[in-house]
């Protein structure tokens, strides 16, 4: 029954942030605060908030705080990103939002996305040569193993204004351990999966009457239903 509550508010959360995406809500604070509140919306290994989330932070005050460096001689120590989790020890994902009506250009995104990883890049680099630790690896492109860029949009165009296709836009911006995540891809697969809580509800076994109980309780504010 304690699952099937999670789940229903799960859903609900769902439906909000579809709803904000019908109203193209998503250049404001508040359906970036939404998701950055509900991580598992992002990626479900994130069940629960990772630590270190920070919002509308700029590369400069994320280097002070978080590693106790002077970033501000970089020339993108100025530059703010949307959502910065720590996801794993010394594991940083920054999460870039475009507006949904927004259409957006690969060529745009990817010099985006290459100088905020190499951004990324430079504040560990520089707390190894700090505290003589190890320096940490890099691919062919210079971008620490470390960093991860996820943008979310609604559709990436190519330089004639066509659709690419998910594959061939994150073909082009995974040398920066960068992904794109489409909206409309981020509600269907939180949904699948909870799928079998809406099959549980027509069941009639043990699981099913929780989930009805439930679903009555929440439909009626009355607990003493269950």
């Amino acid at each position: 029954m304690e699952y099937a509550q999670v789940v229903r508010t799960r859903l609900e959360v769902i439906d909000k942030l579809e709803s904000m995406l019908k109203a193209n809500e998503l250049e404001n604070a508040t359906p970036r605060d939404f998701v950055s509140d509900n991580p598992w919306l992002l990626d479900p290994a994130w069940e629960r908030a990772t630590r270190n989330a920070e919002k509308e932070k700029a590369f400069r005050t994320i280097g002070e705080e978080e590693y106790k460096l002077d970033f501000s001689s970089d020339s993108e120590s100025n530059s703010r990103v949307d959502i910065k989790y720590l996801t794993a020890p010394d594991r940083e994902t920054i999460v870039e939002f475009k507006r949904y009506g927004r259409d957006i250009k690969i060529e745009e995104i990817r010099e985006q996305v290459w100088r905020y990883a190499e951004a990324m890049t430079r504040i560990p680099e520089k707390d190894d040569a700090r505290t003589d630790r190890a320096e940490g690896r890099k691919n062919a492109s210079g971008i620490d193993e470390r960093v991860n860029v996820l943008i979310i949009v609604r559709r990436v165009l190519d330089n004639r204004g066509k659709p690419m296709s998910p594959g061939a836009a994150n073909a082009q911006v995974e040398m920066f351990w960068a992904k794109f995540l489409y909206f409309s891809d981020m509600l269907a697969q939180s949904r699948e999966r909870y799928q079998e809580f809406v099959k549980g509800v027509s069941q009639k076994d043990d699981a099913g009457e929780a989930i009805q109980a439930i679903e009555f309780s929440g439909s009626d504010g009355n607990a003493e239903n269950i």
